[in-house]
């Protein structure tokens, strides 16, 4: 990697960094941060008061994600605030939480996002630039949501994916990486599927060799989701039956997700200041990102099929929440640097052609 990439790279992280960064000291009482820090408070009281990790097994505060985040988070909570969060959780307005640990818990969610930045933009610059100006990804890894983890975890995993053309330490690590992020949130479950099909499908890996990947990352899943160490099967059921009953009363719209994309910054709330670029960006970069994901489709990238199976997903999932997006926001900006790039070279192949006709006449 030469010096010019290298610095192009640095720049890139430190604008994505000050921008979540901007993003959270503007965003006055997200929604759902009482959802998560509540029971992060209580991984606090008993991994760091009571001295008690075990204890954590049977918290069932918004049990119906996985605790890992949650727990990340209850280790940055403030011990002196542990009695001002809270009791119980609010449904109908926003929780005031308590100002330290909700700041600790943000600039986690920021170095996040922000190392996310660096991991795509180390693969590709632009692409790391538009995921550190894209609005979605930006505004969610500037509040203390459970996303920014799995987004960074299943990035790395399609990466190593990716480079892994053996059985490799690549190959494991992307399988352990998966496991991670499925711990983080069930949602992003869906990627291991894709990323199976995807290398069964174009014969990368054998069945067995997929089969063993699988079983890792379910091994690493349960090793890092103390919710299911005890009773895992009715507690599983438990979760899932809870998500099911969820989406009951919601109506999927089939061009929410694709919306969403192109309305981001318009649609991104309780914020007292702007963005530092216009919506009309999230818009424009809509056309691109379907060049793109043509583009990886006809390489055989993973990105591709990870792009068309998560919108799929998004499309038809009932609850069709702005941040469950980030499922596809590394492929989408991929996608997206590939689409102007094609555009680019088109361009600059018409304007030769104009040259080259202007000085045969």
């Amino acid at each position: 990697m030469n010096k010019k990439r290298i610095w192009l790279i640095a720049a890139i992280v430190i604008l994505g960094g000050v921008l979540r960064l901007h993003g959270a000291m503007i965003t006055v009482g997200e929604w759902d941060e009482d959802d998560y820090l509540v029971p992060a408070a209580e991984y606090h009281q008993a991994i760091i008061i009571d001295r008690q990790p075990l204890k954590v097994v049977d918290i069932e505060r918004n049990y119906e994600h996985p605790p890992l985040v949650k727990i990340l988070y209850g280790l940055t909570v403030d011990s002196n605030e542990i009695n001002d969060f809270p009791t119980e959780l609010f449904r109908g307005e926003r929780a005031d939480l308590p100002p330290n640990s909700e700041r600790n818990a943000r600039l986690q969610s920021i170095i996040v996002g922000t190392l996310t930045v660096l991991v795509v933009a180390i693969v590709s610059p632009l692409a790391g630039f538009l995921l550190a100006i894209n609005s979605m990804h930006q505004h969610y890894t500037s509040v203390a949501y459970l996303d920014g983890l799995p987004v960074l975890l299943t990035a790395i995993m399609g990466i190593l994916y990716e480079y892994a053309r053996t059985t490799s330490r690549a190959f494991w690590l992307s399988a352990a990486s998966f496991g991670l992020a499925v711990a983080c949130k069930y949602p992003f479950g869906l990627i291991g599927f894709i990323v199976i099909a995807h290398a069964l499908f174009f014969r990368r890996f054998k069945l067995w060799q997929m089969v063993a990947w699988g079983l890792l990352a379910v091994t690493v899943f349960l090793a890092f989701n103390p919710y299911l160490w005890h009773d895992p099967i009715n507690r599983l059921e438990k979760q899932l039956t809870y998500h099911d009953e969820y989406k009951e009363g919601y109506q999927a719209k089939l061009y929410k997700p694709f919306q969403q994309f192109a309305e981001a910054q318009r649609r991104m709330h309780d914020t007292d200041g702007e963005y530092l670029y216009p919506q009309i960006v999230d818009v424009a970069l809509l056309l691109p990102a379907f060049i793109g994901v043509i583009i990886l489709l006809r390489r055989h990238s993973v990105w591709g099929w990870w792009w068309v199976g998560g919108f799929a997903f998004l499309m038809v999932w009932p609850t069709q929440w702005m941040q469950h997006n980030l499922m596809v926001s590394v492929p989408y900006v991929f996608s997206v640097a590939l689409g102007l790039q094609a555009l680019w070279g088109y361009i600059r192949m018409q304007i030769n052609h104009r040259r080259t006709q202007q000085k045969s006449a």
